[in-house]
């Protein structure tokens, strides 16, 4: 862990109550009605005429996937255990790590940047976060569907780089395993600073680099398996199901661990899922501890804290910048 501390006021409380973020077109920055004064299902951006859609209840802020398709198809696999209580302390573990805790979030406006099925998002609208979940994949319509009785979850399908929402509009954002599969992870990192107010905290997860046998045959692997149709692929990691325990075996248990790598989440429905996860996506950069924290003190954030592996960071943008 590095740690580069300083003294820092915290978000002005002038922001506390507020529930949602002002709203602008992502195209031409141009001034949007609340979310909540859409009075059809479809609007018409008054500056460059861009038409944004509302559909079963999810604010709709881009026309396709693109690049994320096989995430949509991921999360909306039913998995229950992904909001069972063990699965809730981890998340709530995994926040704590990253310094977000109920005392921060209460109140504020935090940004689930590639919220998947909510998961985070259901842990930190319990603490009483007015929480933006955002996900540019059919994912949402899997978070809207769980989060579906929380008045205090905005769900909206758009992209990272290009959100609906002026300058420093977010207390706190999170992006918990998500940059890493955008088409640059650094240039989405940054573009998630900008929705940053000064004195916000930010905590990412990306993944780390690793030379082991293990990490190199995933990346052998995924030069087909991400050229593989989804269905088939999602099939094929099935496999992982029964593998878990045929990798127990001494002797070949470990050169086929080796050769054939599948996730060690003991749960099978995970363990599928968190395997499809490691094939799927179109991209899945890796990065190394300098580097992310770099991106950190580049961006203006202080007290930074930073553990590797996998990286988990967090910080706080500094008053005076904000990119």
């Amino acid at each position: 862990m590095t740690t580069l501390k300083a003294n820092l006021n915290p978000v002005s409380d002038q922001h506390v109550e507020q529930s949602r973020p002002n709203i602008v077109c992502p195209a031409c920055s141009a001034a949007l009605p609340a979310l909540e004064e859409w009075s059809n299902d479809t609007l018409r951006c008054p500056g460059c005429g861009a038409t944004y859609a509302r559909i079963n209840g999810i604010y709709r802020f881009v026309s396709s996937e693109h690049y994320t398709g096989t995430f949509g198809y991921q999360w909306n696999k039913p998995n229950p255990h992904y909001f069972g209580d063990e699965a809730r302390k981890a998340t709530e573990d995994s926040l704590r790590k990253l310094h977000i805790t109920p005392e921060l979030v209460k109140g504020r406006l935090v940004l689930d940047a590639g919220c998947g099925m909510g998961r985070f998002s259901e842990v930190l609208s319990r603490w009483g976060a007015n929480v933006v979940a955002v996900d540019l994949s059919e994912a949402v319509e899997a978070a809207r569907a769980n989060l579906r009785d929380r008045a205090n979850v905005t769900v909206l399908q758009a992209d990272l780089t290009k959100l609906p929402f002026p300058p420093a509009s977010f207390d706190v954002i999170l992006s918990w395993g998500v940059l890493h599969h955008t088409p640059n992870t650094h240039q989405s990192f940054k573009a998630l600073v900008h929705y940053l107010r000064p004195g916000g905290r930010m905590g990412i997860k990306v993944y780390g680099k690793n030379k082991s046998i293990r990490r190199k045959m995933w990346a052998t692997w995924r030069r087909i398996t991400t050229r593989m149709p989804k269905r088939l692929l999602f099939a094929l990691c099935h496999l992982a199901g029964p593998l878990f325990y045929i990798y127990k075996i001494p002797l070949i248990g470990p050169v086929l661990r080796n050769l054939f790598p599948i996730s060690h989440q003991p749960r099978t429905s995970e363990r599928i899922i968190e395997t499809f996860d490691e094939y799927a996506p179109q991209y899945s950069w890796r990065h190394a501890f300098p580097e992310v924290h770099g991106w950190f003190v580049d961006a203006g954030f202080e007290d930074i804290r930073i553990y590797d592996p996998p990286i988990y960071a967090t910080g706080v943008l500094g008053h005076s910048r904000n990119q």
